[in-house]
């Protein structure tokens, strides 16, 4: 076993790395694309269902304007059928 003096003993503990006890507010770059991938994940996602609903919305809007106007006819249809009878009754009704 050798002997080792105090100047060998600090000379050796200056060598060693000391840990860095700095705060660093910058993330390494595998952070940094992880969380721009997510965010980019989120948005894109949220196009998608905004698109989504938007087609949805028309489609619904297209088949009520469509349900509308056919209700529409028919009860045109249904108001000059009666009507055209029931002045027909009446004119019977009125002429004997």
């Amino acid at each position: 076993m050798s002997l080792t003096t105090k100047a060998q003993l600090d000379a050796l503990r200056a060598a060693r790395p000391t840990l860095d006890t700095q705060m660093h507010y910058r993330p390494d770059s595998m952070t940094v694309i992880a969380v721009h991938t997510q965010v980019e994940r989120q948005r894109i996602g949220t196009l998608n269902q905004g698109e989504q609903l938007m087609q949805l919305s028309q489609e619904k809007l297209r088949k009520d304007l469509a349900q509308v106007r056919h209700a529409g006819y028919a009860r045109a249809q249904f108001n000059d059928l009666s009507h055209t009878h029931a002045c027909d009754k009446s004119q019977s009704l009125v002429e004997p």
